[in-house]
């Protein structure tokens, strides 16, 4: 629910691929994150993400959703 209200933010269309909460890992998928913009303007390609600001969020997510669910 977390990602799909960041998704209809307008932050990107981000989808959840797997998740392991004992981990407190995720795999979220996003073909159009607002920051990968420039990279795309460049026409470069990454393996990486370079998305800093959503990669804190979502972190910030699963550290929640962890506590949540094991605390």
């Amino acid at each position: 629910m977390c990602v799909e209200a960041f998704s209809l933010c307008g932050f990107g269309d981000f989808q959840v691929k797997g998740m392991d909460y004992a981990a407190g890992r995720a795999e979220i998928l996003c073909p159009d994150a607002f920051e990968a913009w420039a990279f795309l303007q460049q026409e470069e390609a990454s393996q990486g993400a370079v998305c800093r600001y959503v990669w804190g969020v979502l972190c910030s997510f699963m550290d929640v959703l962890k506590r949540a669910v094991f605390e």
